[in-house]
Parts: C-alpha cells; sequence; structure tokens
C-alpha cells in the first residue's frame, strides 16, 4: 500500500508483498518519492543506466513516543553581534524598489539620498565605505566611495539580506566600520524539473513599470545533475512627483540580467556566475544651476521655478552605470573541513554627464579581482571557527574632467574567527584579522584647484613626479562576544570589535563636481588611518505571541573623516556650473546609539501589532561639536492583520524627528537648516491564489498615503525640492513549473 513516485509524473502502488516496477524507462536521472501512512517519506535521486532491482526501507513511527525532542548546538557568524535579517516576503512586498529601500525594514538602517533615484544603506549612522556588501559571497567593487553610487545589485535577484551591525567583522573586511550586508540569492535547485517565476509591478507616482523573469532548474547535462537559474528584470520610469510639483528629471532606466549554474553535491560542488546591472539615471535638473546667485536663489527658494510637468524622457545631468560580475566557486568537504575557494572579476563602468555636453564629460572605470579561500572546521562538538585567505587587484581610471586621480589598488587578507560551546546556554567567540594594501596614485597636479598646497607636499615626497604609493601594513582587527541564553525565551549578548580602515582615493584626493548629488567635493590628502573601537549589549525575548528586541551601541573612532559643508566659504563657480562645496576634515568621534523593536499576536496570530525605533547621539570630540549629517531619530509602528491564509492587510506608520544636533554655524556651516519632523503614512495588502494549479501572489501598496510635504535630512537635495508624494503600487508574482 506504499505509493512511489517517479518524478512527479507516474505513480505505482506496492502490492500485498511491498513490490512494484516501473518499465520502457530512458537513461537519465529520476526522482523517486515512496510514501506510505504513519512512515517518514523518502525521497532519492537514481541514475539510470541499466535494468536495476532495489529495496527501500521506510522509517516507520507508530512505535514511538509522542513528542520527539531535538537538541543542537547553535551555530552561525557574527553570534554575539546585533543583526536583522530581512526575509523573502518582505523582500517581496518591495519589489520594483530600489536595492536601498529594501533595507528600510531592519531598526538601525536608513538611507542616504540624492532624490529618490540614488539611495545607500546607512546602518547606525554609518555608510558608504564604511560599509561592505557582499553580493552571493563576492564583496562589491563598484565605486562605493562616492555619496552619489547606490549598490549596483538588482533587487530582484535577491532572496534574503542579514546586516551584520558594528565593527569588528574579522570574516569580511577591517574597514567595515558601520557593519556588513550580505545579500543572498535564491539556492540553486536541488530537485529535478524547472520552475519560472513571473514579477510584474506598477506605480503611480514615475508611472513606473517593472518585469522580472526568473527561470530555475535541474537537469542532466553531459552525464551530471546540474542546477541552474537565468534572470532578467526590466525597469521603465518617468518624472516623479512632489506633492506640489513634478521632479524635473527624476526618470530611471534599467536592464539587468543574471546566470549561475552548478553543481550541488554533499561532497563536492561547484557554481558560475555572470550577471550585468546596466541603469540609466537621471539627476534632478534643479540642482545643477549655471551662477552663484541663481544657486543661492534656488537654496532660498526651496523648490523648482517652474514646474516642467510628466515625461519619461531623460535630459542632462545623468548617469550610465554598468557593473559586471563574473565568478567561479567550489567546496569540498574534507575530513578535516569545508575548504571553499572562489574567484571574481568585478567591471564597473560609470559616465557622468553635465548640463553641458552630449557626450560624458566624466567617464570612470573600476576592474578588480578577488581570490578568497576560506576552511570552516570543527575540532571537537563544542569548538568550531573558520580560517580564511583573501586577495584583490584593483586598477581605476578614467578620462574627462578631473574627479578623483587613477590608481592601483594590491591587498592581502588573512583571518580566524573561533566559537566555543561552554555549554547549551554560553558562547563565546573571537577572531583577529590582518590586511595588507597598497595603492599607487598617479596624481595630475596642474588639474588641482584647491589642493595645490597639499599637492605640492606629495611631489615633495615622491620619487616620480606624479606618481604617490601609499602601503598600509599594520591594519589589524579582531572582535570578541559572549552569548548567554537565560531561559528558552531569553538571550544577552556582549560584544567588542576592533577596526581599522585606510583613506581612500576620494578621501584623499577629490577635487571635482559630484553629479549625483551635485556638490564639489575637497579631499584631504595627509589624512591617517580610521581606528574603531565598538562596543554592543544587546538582549533578545522571544515567546509564541511576542518578540522583542533591545540593541544597544557605543562606537569610538579615531580619525573619522567625513565630508563637511563650507557655506561659510562661500559656493564655488566653474565653468560646469555653481555648486554648494564640501571639504574632508578628520575628527575624533563617539556615537552611542539604540535600537529596539517589539512584535506581538493576537487572535491566534490573526492581528499583529508591532513598534520599533533607532536612537543615535554622535559628537566630533575634536571641535566639541554634534557630528553633521547623522540620521535623525525616528520611531516605525505597524498594525496587520491576517484575514484567513490568503489575505491579510497592513498599515505602517513612520515618525521621523527633526535632527537638532547639528553643529555650530560658526564652526560649520550648512547650506540650509535641518528639515522639520515628518510623520508618513502607508499601507499593504498581499493576496494569495491559485491559477491554472500555481501560485500567484498580489501585492497591493500605498507609499506617503496623506501626500505629506517633507525632506528628509539625509537627502542631498533637501536644498531644492520635496521628496515624492503619493505612490500607489501594484505587484503581481506567479510561480509556474
Amino acid at each position: 500500500g506504499a505509493v512511489v513516485r517517479l518524478n512527479d509524473t507516474s505513480v505505482k502502488i506496492t502490492d500485498e508483498n511491498g513490490q512494484f516496477s516501473f518499465e520502457n524507462l530512458c537513461e537519465q536521472n529520476y526522482n523517486l518519492n515512496i510514501s506510505h501512512i504513519d512512515c517518514e517519506p523518502l525521497n532519492e535521486t537514481i541514475l539510470l543506466n541499466n535494468s536495476i532491482s532495489r529495496r527501500f526501507y521506510l522509517e516507520h513511527h507508530s512505535e514511538l513516543l509522542e513528542e520527539i525532542v531535538v537538541e543542537g548546538l547553535l551555530s552561525r557568524a557574527e553570534l554575539s553581534r546585533a543583526t536583522a535579517n530581512i526575509e523573502k516576503e518582505e523582500i517581496q512586498q518591495k519589489q520594483g524598489q530600489t536595492f536601498g529601500d529594501l533595507l528600510t525594514g531592519a531598526e538601525g538602517v536608513s538611507l542616504l539620498k540624492n532624490g529618490s533615484t540614488i539611495t545607500k544603506p546607512v546602518i547606525q549612522g554609518l555608510h558608504s565605505q564604511r560599509i561592505l556588501t557582499i553580493n552571493n559571497g563576492i564583496r562589491m567593487e563598484g565605486q562605493s566611495w562616492g555619496a552619489e553610487h547606490a549598490p549596483e545589485i538588482d533587487p530582484y535577484t535577491v532572496q534574503r539580506i542579514s546586516v551584520i551591525k558594528g565593527a569588528g567583522s574579522v570574516e569580511y573586511g577591517s574597514e567595515a566600520l558601520g557593519g556588513v550586508i550580505i545579500v543572498e540569492p535564491t539556492r540553486l535547485k536541488d530537485s529535478y524539473g524547472i520552475e519560472a517565476n513571473l514579477s510584474l509591478a506598477a506605480f503611480s507616482n514615475g508611472r513606473g513599470g517593472n518585469a522580472n523573469l526568473n527561470v530555475a532548474g535541474k537537469q542532466n547535462i553531459l552525464g551530471l545533475p546540474l542546477s541552474f537559474e537565468v534572470q532578467g528584470s526590466l525597469k521603465h520610469q518617468g518624472n516623479l512627483r512632489a506633492p506640489d510639483y513634478h521632479l524635473n528629471n527624476t526618470g530611471v532606466r534599467e536592464k539587468n540580467f543574471s546566470l549561475r549554474g552548478g553543481y550541488v553535491g554533499d561532497e563536492y560542488g561547484f557554481e558560475a556566475q555572470l550577471s550585468q546591472y546596466n541603469s540609466d539615471v537621471g539627476i534632478l535638473i534643479d540642482s545643477h544651476i549655471g551662477n552663484i546667485g541663481d544657486l543661492e536663489d534656488a537654496i532660498e527658494r526651496g523648490r523648482p521655478s517652474f514646474d516642467p510637468g510628466f515625461t519619461y524622457e531623460l535630459f542632462r545631468p545623468r548617469q550610465k552605470i554598468l557593473h559586471e560580475i563574473a565568478k567561479i566557486q567550489g567546496y569540498w568537504n574534507s575530513s578535516i573541513g569545508k575548504l571553499t575557494a572562489e574567484f571574481g572579476r568585478q567591471y564597473n563602468r560609470r559616465g557622468e554627464y553635465d548640463m553641458s555636453d552630449l557626450v560624458p564629460g566624466l567617464r570612470l572605470k573600476t576592474e578588480s579581482y578577488t581570490l578568497n579561500t576560506h576552511l570552516e572546521h570543527d575540532f571537537t562538538q563544542h569548538w568550531s571557527g573558520k580560517t580564511g585567505v583573501q586577495a584583490l587587484q584593483q586598477e581605476h581610471r578614467y578620462d574627462g574632467f578631473y574627479l578623483i586621480p587613477e590608481y592601483e589598488q594590491n591587498g592581502l587578507a588573512a583571518f580566524t574567527s573561533q566559537e566555543y560551546h561552554i555549554n547549551e546556554d554560553i558562547i563565546v567567540e573571537a577572531g583577529i584579522r590582518y590586511d595588507w594594501k597598497k595603492y599607487t596614485y598617479n596624481l595630475p597636479f596642474n588639474e588641482f584647484e584647491l589642493l595645490d598646497q597639499e599637492s605640492i607636499e606629495y611631489e615633495e615626497q615622491s620619487e616620480r613626479i606624479g606618481i604617490v604609493e601609499n602601503t598600509f601594513n599594520n591594519l589589524f582587527s579582531g572582535s570578541a562576544g559572549i552569548n548567554y541564553d537565560v531561559n528558552e525565551q531569553l538571550s544577552l549578548s556582549a560584544f567588542f570589535g576592533l577596526s581599522a580602515r585606510q583613506p581612500l582615493p576620494n578621501e584623499l584626493f577629490s577635487d571635482g563636481i559630484h553629479h549625483g548629488t551635485a556638490v564639489w567635493e575637497v579631499g584631504q590628502p595627509n589624512l591617517d588611518v580610521e581606528r574603531g573601537k565598538s562596543f554592543q549589549i544587546n538582549g533578545d525575548f522571544n515567546t509564541d505571541s511576542f518578540e522583542g528586541f533591545i540593541h544597544t551601541y557605543l562606537n569610538s573612532i579615531n580619525n573619522y573623516g567625513y565630508l563637511f559643508p563650507t557655506a561659510n566659504e562661500g559656493l564655488i563657480l566653474t565653468i560646469r556650473g555653481a555648486f554648494p562645496t564640501y571639504a574632508v576634515r578628520q575628527g575624533n568621534v563617539n556615537m552611542f546609539g539604540l535600537d529596539y523593536g517589539f512584535s506581538k499576536d493576537f487572535l491566534t496570530n490573526r492581528f499583529t501589532v508591532s513598534t520599533g525605533g533607532s536612537f543615535l547621539r554622535a559628537q566630533d570630540k575634536s571641535i566639541d561639536q554634534p557630528l553633521i549629517f547623522v540620521p535623525s531619530n525616528r520611531l516605525n509602528h505597524s498594525l496587520k492583520f491576517a484575514a484567513n491564509d490568503q489575505w491579510d492587510l497592513g498599515l505602517n506608520l513612520q515618525n521621523v524627528l527633526e535632527q537638532k544636533r547639528v553643529p555650530d554655524s560658526n564652526v560649520i556651516q550648512d547650506y540650509q537648516s535641518p528639515p522639520e519632523a515628518y510623520t508618513l503614512l502607508g499601507f499593504n495588502t498581499t493576496y494569495t491564489t491559485s491559477l491554472f494549479n500555481n501560485e500567484l501572489t498580489v501585492i497591493g501598496s500605498v507609499d506617503n498615503a496623506l501626500n505629506t510635504s517633507y525632506r528628509d535630512y539625509m537627502d542631498r537635495f533637501r536644498y531644492y525640492v520635496d521628496a515624492p508624494g503619493v505612490n500607489f503600487g501594484l505587484k503581481l508574482n506567479y510561480i509556474f513549473n
């Protein structure tokens, strides 16, 4: 009476002797599934190349106890640190938005914006070069040093995101003072067959649309059971609209694809990937102004001089971005542990068009090669760890007007991270990392406009005119932490991390217009290495109907380099227009903050109430002033009602407070005071049903439902315009086999 399925197409029932047979089969791999009442189902893959006879035994449960308790030791990276996980369901609700928007559901994570087309994640007040992004095991090596350069990641390739907060990540990189964002794609299929996922999205604001198709499967190819995934997406958006006017030249075009394939086995496996991200982004025209008087008037006016209306056409200024990733990875489960090796190439090309030229005024090209190997090992049942070596070779070139110099970078790193289970309740971990990095710059001194004095000092130190070499051989980082499970509901942890970050080329030698932010950036060639200490004390509480956490942190960073506005020194006028000027300085900074979140279920998990918030206080001790450009404190609240297993409704409310902790204008003067506090209301609904025996999910959303006029302190375009107004969204997701 057992049911036997072959590839889910042929079905047999075993006779009184338990026998069955399938005849006239082709030579290939087959999925065999056997099920029986009171037995554990059996799944097995069989390679059929001749006639065979097999006997299968099903595990019978009728004589087992009513309850089985399985106990295991928790083992995961960064155990004692504050983390936030964004799962598939939440990512699906935000499909069609930017990669940065996917992260906004995590407490302690906000966005640095240049309008709504360019967004970068901010973790506990830190962003850009202080955050590492790991995309499918590859450390993203684009031009992340720019505040205007968003992560080149297609949101449709993302299955899960883990945000590890704070410094001291010995596995991923010493310079991650703010933390690490780990982006995981869908797993390659381990069962035979093909599955397709079609996603469509439409939005009222910008009259935009997105389309994505993902086809994944497993087939017998060249005698090997290989898994594969093919994905492509398109995005088309026109001018966005603030509550009272359109935002001129804020359209976006995207064309992306990803190819992945490999073999997933128990003892060994490999995976190859090729992906390309292509984006054409309009930059708000109102931020690029021809003379100083008009720029001052635009900032004072705070809105466009006229409403351009809606259009899909992209004008200048704009950016065209290409980011390509090629990767091959393999693993082997040996007697001493799991050995993994990965080689990757990244190519990033960025063209920046200003108001005056039909061709890019600046072309940036960055090519990077990375090699990573690590061994995951279990010395005993209670002691496990990971040890690895990493290498990087990078070359940056440009043509057009000057922004940063051409350079080459070489780096080597080694790390080890160990975890020990004292008992079932207490886990301690520690790690150490060493980085060696060398930069070779080609400085075109004659093109410096605001750094002449500093460039001369570098020229005097160099053996060859125009060539400067910086070697950093004392970049050590480390971490130590403890996790204590007080009981089944309460977990406490503490963490201490050390990190070191070398100054990057843009911080040292930038002297030009950054088009995405529409500001002139001035570097500081004599910067020292940043060295940070991170302290965390975290508490997490979970029951069947209640979840909560409180995460506290203190970051103390010496030689913290940051851009600050120089409004008290006036604006800069160039042949390309008039622009606000930002300069780099260093100071010793303390950042103290708290993230919290609570969620309670009612009515047998049908009704969920959630609240959370992030609070941050940052001080530059060197000038005894609050640190500029720190995210405002904010609160997030939500209600969710699951009407049934298919349909749910949600309401969310965000309160962003006014940032009142800013430097005295006599010390550092911004071009505009921080904007007022604001509150945003949003709605969402999800309905899941079956269409032609396949799953269909319909998602509706309303952002800024009250069409509130507001500006965010972390938006560089707040000098000129309001943020976008109400936006209705409709998204469809259809999975078929």
